[in-house]
């Protein structure tokens, strides 16, 4: 259960060609996140099971805005699906309220403390809805289907997860061991894994 966990909101076969229009909800990240990495880094990177890029990926961009109550914010995918080990609690948590009773936790009120963690949302949304450079939000959906998700080691990279499907559309599908260069639809620069 990490970034990857994103097939759970399919409906329906995707169609995984270049300039393709997809509607999906689940996991996604940042392109700077996905981009020149091996099938094996971004296996590790996003928190899928060893292997599962293996028949390749196809890379998609969010085209469509996603509005405040239409994300969770899962923090970095170190946490699979935003689930942390908290110590005192004895159990695993959500990042995202181990920030907001991290920030009640400091001097100053719940209530000043709740409109920090608000505002810190609205950054999310913001970013969530960034459509072009290296920020752009992206999904990695893998040709076939798995179900590892394991915690990515080290610190992992970005995570938000659409509750609603929205507008993507391919901008690569990347053949075994290949990486996703850069590029736009149907103009993607893809090479060997090495």
């Amino acid at each position: 259960m990490s970034y990857a966990r994103h097939n759970q909101s399919i409906h329906k076969p995707l169609a995984m060609r270049e300039g393709y229009s997809d509607f999906m909800a689940g996991y996604v990240t940042t392109l700077i996140s996905v981009i020149d990495r091996t099938p094996v880094e971004l296996e590790a990177r996003l928190g899928y099971g060893p292997r599962m890029l293996a028949r390749g990926f196809a890379l998609y961009f969010l085209v469509q805005g996603v509005g405040p109550n239409e994300f969770r914010w899962r923090g970095r995918t170190r946490h699979a699906a935003g689930w942390s080990w908290d110590s005192d609690a004895g159990d695993y948590i959500q990042w995202a309220d181990k920030v907001r009773w991290s920030m009640a936790s400091q001097a100053g009120g719940a209530a000043a403390h709740d409109s920090q963690f608000d505002l810190l949302m609205v950054a999310q949304q913001q970013r969530l809805n960034v459509r072009t450079g290296s920020e752009r939000i992206v999904k990695v959906v893998p040709i076939e289907r798995g179900g590892d998700y394991p915690d990515a080691p080290g610190r992992g990279v970005p995570q938000w997860e659409l509750l609603t499907r929205k507008d993507f559309r391919c901008a690569a599908r990347v053949a075994p061991g290949a990486r996703y260069r850069g590029g736009a639809a149907g103009g993607a620069l893809l090479g060997s894994g090495a």
